[in-house]
């Protein structure tokens, strides 16, 4: 009699997270890096001089991966990982009659970031937009289009 060897497969799922390196003088607040391995933020950390650490936390999110959105609004950060999410922020924007009006920022997040000088603030060479009624308009004419062709809206294949 031939015996058979039965295979069971064990599907373990992995925790997977994301570290924020965030920074704050008091006055401003910004994000130095962001890292999938705590490894990587680790070694960033090391790289900063002692007087910009004290500066620096760590956030962690769970259950997070690339690619993801971060919104800033009033010195504050928000992080949403659904287009839908993004979508229904953007979608529920009263327009103010206020003309250079900046509702919030949404920096979209497919890898990595850290600055050049580490604990720094280098956002503004992350990939991002600020909100404003010039941006509502086109969005409102055009539609999750133009947050696509923007390279803001993230659409998986």
């Amino acid at each position: 009699m031939k015996k058979h060897k039965k295979t069971i497969s064990k599907t373990v799922e992995r925790m997977i997270s994301v570290y924020i390196v965030n920074g704050s003088d008091g006055k401003y607040r910004w994000i130095s890096g962001i890292f999938n391995e705590e490894k990587d933020m680790l070694n960033y950390i090391d790289l900063m001089p002692e007087e910009i650490k004290k500066y620096q936390s760590i956030t962690e999110l769970k259950n997070i991966e690339y690619p993801f959105y971060i919104i800033e609004k009033e010195n504050e950060f928000t992080y949403i990982e659904k287009n839908d999410e993004l979508l229904k922020m953007i979608e529920e924007i009263e327009l103010s009659h206020e003309e250079n009006k900046v509702y919030f920022i949404i920096y979209t997040i497919q890898s990595d970031h850290s600055s050049n000088k580490p604990g720094t603030d280098y956002m503004g060479i992350i990939k991002h937009e600020h909100v404003t009624n010039d941006f509502i308009e086109w969005y409102r004419k055009k539609g999750e289009e133009f947050l696509i062709q923007n390279g803001l809206l993230v659409v998986l294949q």
